[in-house]
């Protein structure tokens, strides 16, 4: 809690087999890397956090599974804002403000029964992208102001659903 994480030549922290932490209130900045990663991490809660200037902002790899991401504030990272990835379900996504990244706000890859609800996702190339995603809810959220596409979808996606976005 309340730490300032910034100019490591890789991750700004990296939780890797480890459940049941709340990361909070912390600032992550000017990492080589990701500011912030999980891996084979599950039930973890990450509330409050400023994310800015990393090359990338957030990163769910591998089987991440039951987190909480709330209230953060990731803007200016070069690649994107969150990655999920490779059997990251069941992740609960909300009230938190993800603008003005590069590539997009927020991608899925094989990852599957996610939910987000009132997040702010504006002005990337892409907003939302979806690669072999399925069973994904999006509800309430602001997604607009991109540069090539709101949503993007390759691959088998299937039963994702969203209402009351704009």
């Amino acid at each position: 809690q309340d730490n300032f994480l910034h100019d490591n030549q890789s991750e700004g922290l990296f939780i890797d087999h480890s459940h049941d932490n709340t990361i909070t209130t912390n600032t992550f900045t000017l990492n080589d890397h990701c500011a912030l990663v999980t891996n084979y991490a599950e039930r973890n809660t990450i509330t409050n956090n400023e994310v800015y200037e990393n090359t990338c902002g957030i990163s769910l790899w591998t089987n991440s599974i039951a987190n909480v991401f709330q209230g953060n504030r990731l803007h200016e990272n070069p690649c994107w804002g969150i990655g999920i990835w490779f059997g990251s379900n069941h992740n609960n996504f909300s009230h938190n403000v993800i603008v003005n990244n590069g590539d997009w706000g927020i991608s899925f890859t094989s990852s599957d029964s996610n939910t987000l609800v009132d997040n702010v996702i504006l002005n990337h190339q892409i907003g939302l992208e979806f690669e072999e995603a399925n069973d994904n809810r999006l509800e309430s959220n602001v997604i607009c102001n991109h540069s090539m596409f709101d949503f993007s979808f390759y691959g088998t996606c299937q039963n994702n659903t969203g209402s009351n976005n704009t």
